[in-house]
Formats: structure tokens, C-alpha cells, sequence
């Protein structure tokens, strides 16, 4: 899905709402840069295959 610049502050500001938090003028390019940024990278997460058969795991352990 590829959204416009306009339709990613939208989201941000429509996010922000729902969260009932505060973006002042000033920090909305920002957060609006860092939702695009985030959002490329849940896309390559997303698009990354994974098995049918695979199992989570109860506990991370690195």
C-alpha cells in the first residue's frame, strides 16, 4: 500500500486523536517522516515468508 505524504499525516494526525495525544505544528513533519520511515519497514517485515508449519516461541531467549 503506498500512501502520499498527505494521506500519512492524516493518519498521524487521526492516530493522534484516537490516542489523545498532542503533535504541535512544529513536530508534525517529524512524526509524519518517522510514520513513513516505520511504515517501509513494517512492509519489509510483512513481506518477508515464513513456513506454514512454523512455531512461535513460548520465550526469547537471544
Amino acid at each position: 500500500m503506498n500512501q502520499t505524504p498527505t494521506d500519512s499525516k492524516a493518519v498521524v494526525e487521526i492516530t493522534a486523536k484516537l490516542l489523545d495525544l498532542s503533535i504541535s505544528e512544529e513536530q508534525m513533519p517529524g512524526v509524519v517522516e518517522n510514520f513513513e520511515t516505520l511504515q517501509q519497514v513494517a512492509q519489509a517485515v510483512m513481506a518477508f515468508p515464513l513456513p506454514e508449519d512454523i512455531e512461535i516461541s513460548p520465550k526469547f531467549e537471544p
